[in-house]
């Protein structure tokens, strides 16, 4: 209905029309609102368009906003209910506007030049004041500058010689200088700051300046501040996900009455005054900042809490309960259980960095111990609880310790080798794992080097008899009801036995080829037999048989 109602007033109305404590009698309500329109109706209070009549007495709220003049060449509407957050600054002086075009300039890497000097044909340095303020709407600073501001800006470079143009080579050498210092090669020695320091430390629009605030709001915040670091402390509380709910565009931003929100939500009380002083710090005309609030408010430390066993609990001193440091873990045990990540991930041919990196939203190269340990059971890398607490006590990051760095586990899932050390003292790579193209199906398939060297030499033998000459591809269809081309070892070993073809391999070679051509059909390792008969009327074709003499 977009009534704009205070709080208070809603209470009173639920209040009013509440029943049984949770619920609402909104059909009493109609009742009295179809009542006080009939009533105005009778007395004559209401116009043709059923509106209530301009000289009615007790008219209480107009909500018509009045026709303001124009101000810097646009209409000014003033809000019923003002943002909280944004405090933007009335009258900025011609340093605030300077830095505003040097932080847009740095952020996008606009180059000033070539949108001015094109009004320039002749190169004497100036232009006209409309061709300058038309150079800066297609520079895209236009919109943040009102009529004033661009009047103080022209005013600034404003040609002596003559009034009516601007002196654009200056703008440009001014705004330029959040890049680099001009003539710089005549200066070997200077230092050059990129971007300058007041670009680094400039706050967002419509923020406060806090340093310039009353002690005693600076005073009431930090009270506020300590009380919401109690709260997350003593309750464990976890308030990243409750801020990321609202932030479909991941700005880092929130609307001041959803933060009053989530604070209501997860017990945390504060008074007007020190709300209005939490906004008032972290506002701008975004919103609520919650990204720094949280950086200063809540470390993560405490978003998941470190889980001690029973057992280690009853071995360590008294004294010593709340200080339980991890087992040191050995180098060998490390390396063995990157190994078998790693064997793992090529043998199913993904890449484990696609499964973390949709839980890191913000790029951090951080993310959740729940969420690492998800992201490895999703990617099909099967590790044990202990081997993946080992992983997350060696990746931890060491700014919050509920992270882990999955960046720097990939690299070493890429990186994997041994190293020892020799008798000069050095370390020398002694071991290189050998990369090949495994099978896709299952980890059960995975072949070693000599796996590999036996099934390729018994896929030899057998290319002596392709599917042209022993017709082995009807047998095993006889066996394939369902024609979804895979059949079990059993019946593998029957149809080669039908085309007498069992002699030629031994029983080793037998289960190199059963694992080679191997796939998962529900709980049961079946047999391709489809890509085994490709295997052998490509050996046969390219002549790679293996001849009896």
């Amino acid at each position: 209905m977009k009534l704009p109602l205070s709080e208070p007033d809603f209470l009173l109305l639920l209040r009013r029309y509440m029943k049984d404590g949770y619920l609402v009698n909104y059909v009493a309500f109609l009742k009295h609102i179809d009542n006080i329109v009939s009533y105005l109706k009778e007395h004559q209070l209401l116009d043709n368009s059923r509106d209530i009549i301009k000289d009615f007495p007790g008219r209480l709220v107009d909500l018509e906003l009045s026709q303001l003049p124009a101000v810097n060449g646009c209409k000014v509407v003033h809000p019923i209910f003002p943002d909280a957050c944004n405090h933007p600054k009335k009258n900025r002086s011609q340093c605030d506007i300077i830095f505003c075009i040097q932080n847009y300039v740095y952020k996008n890497q606009v180059r000033t030049s070539e949108f001015l000097e094109s009004f320039d044909a002749l190169r004497i340095g100036s232009i006209t004041k409309n061709q300058f303020e038309r150079a800066l709407s297609n520079m895209g600073v236009g919109k943040y500058l009102s009529q004033r501001e661009l009047a103080v800006l022209v005013d600034r470079y404003l040609d002596p010689m003559d009034i009516n143009r601007v002196r654009w080579r200056n703008f440009v050498d001014e705004i330029d200088a959040v890049f680099t210092i001009k003539n710089l090669d005549k200066m070997p020695q200077c230092v050059v700051e990129s971007p300058l320091r007041h670009i680094q430390e400039m706050p967002r629009p419509g923020a406060v300046d806090w340093q310039a605030t009353p002690q005693s709001m600076r005073e009431l915040c930090e009270e506020a501040m300590a009380k919401i670091r109690i709260r997350i402390r003593n309750r464990r509380l976890y308030l990243h996900p409750f801020f990321r709910s609202y932030d479909k565009l991941n700005s880092g931003h929130v609307r001041c009455s959803q933060t009053n929100q989530i604070f209501r939500t997860n017990g945390i009380l504060l008074s007007n005054q020190e709300l209005d002083a939490v906004l008032h710090r972290y506002g701008n005309e975004l919103g609520f900042y919650y990204t720094k609030f949280l950086d200063d408010v809540d470390p993560a430390e405490y978003a998941m809490p470190s889980m001690v066993s029973k057992q280690q609990l009853q071995e360590c001193p008294p004294f010593a309960r709340d200080h339980v440091q991890p087992e040191v873990v050995s180098e060998e045990t490390i390396i063995r259980i990157l190994t078998s990540a790693k064997r793992q991930a090529l043998t199913k041919g993904l890449a484990v960095i696609d499964f973390m990196t949709d839980y890191d939203r913000h790029r951090e190269g951080e993310i959740l111990e729940s969420d690492f340990r998800r992201s490895l059971d999703n990617s099909g890398v099967s590790l044990s609880e202990e081997e993946v607490t080992i992983l997350c006590n060696i990746f931890r990051s060491p700014r919050r310790t509920a992270t882990v760095r999955y960046r720097d586990f990939c690299k070493a899932l890429d990186e994997i080798f041994i190293q020892l050390e020799s008798n000069m003292a050095d370390q020398v790579v002694t071991a290189v794992p050998l990369l090949h193209l495994p099978n896709l199906d299952c980890v059960d398939c995975f072949l070693s080097f000599d796996e590999r060297t036996i099934c390729s030499q018994a896929l030899m033998k057998l290319a002596r008899k392709p599917d042209e000459i022993s017709n082995l591809s009807q047998v095993f269809k006889d066996f394939d009801r369902e024609s979804c081309g895979s059949i079990t070892q059993n019946q593998f070993l029957r149809g080669l036995t039908v085309r007498e073809m069992h002699q030629m391999l031994s029983s080793r070679e037998f289960e190199a080829i059963c694992k080679c051509f191997g796939m998962k059909r529900g709980l049961c390792l079946e047999f391709n037999y489809r890509e085994f008969l490709k295997i052998l009327d490509v050996l046969f074709t390219t002549g790679q048989v293996k001849r009896n003499y």
